[in-house]
């Protein structure tokens, strides 16, 4: 839907957004992989990076209490390509995407990937020189 595609692009510019995906929420290889997420939030934080769980029933930011319902054409519809669990789609600054796996894909790769990239280098110094 228009609204669920106009969350995320209000992150343009703003954070880096991580989707992952799976068609069923309860499988462990999903919850392997926000726990990934999760043990390294600050990783997260340094990098402006947004994480979404998504669903084919919804979507919410990592650790949000509950599902913001969509109507079966949202994040899901709109980027999941293979039905793997979990998928991870990382978008970038820019809107763009960046990386698909369709894997458990640990923290620090995701964070090698990122910090490769321009904007990021960018940050970086900018950050040096502070």
């Amino acid at each position: 839907s228009v609204a669920t595609a106009q969350n995320i692009s209000e992150h343009q510019w703003n954070h880096r957004v991580l989707l992952v995906m799976t068609p069923d929420d309860s499988h462990p290889d999903f919850q392997k992989q926000l726990d990934e997420l999760r043990a390294h939030q600050k990783g997260l934080e340094e990098r402006k990076l947004k994480v979404y769980e998504v669903t084919p029933k919804g979507y919410k930011l990592l650790n949000a209490p509950s599902y913001s319902q969509n109507d079966g054409t949202g994040l899901y519809a709109t980027y999941n390509l293979k039905d793997a669990i979990p998928e991870v789609l990382l978008i970038g600054l820019d809107g763009q995407r960046k990386h698909q796996k369709y894997s458990f894909t640990p923290a620090l790769e995701l964070f090698l990937i990122i910090d490769a990239m321009p904007m990021r280098q960018t940050e970086l110094k900018r950050k040096k020189q502070q």
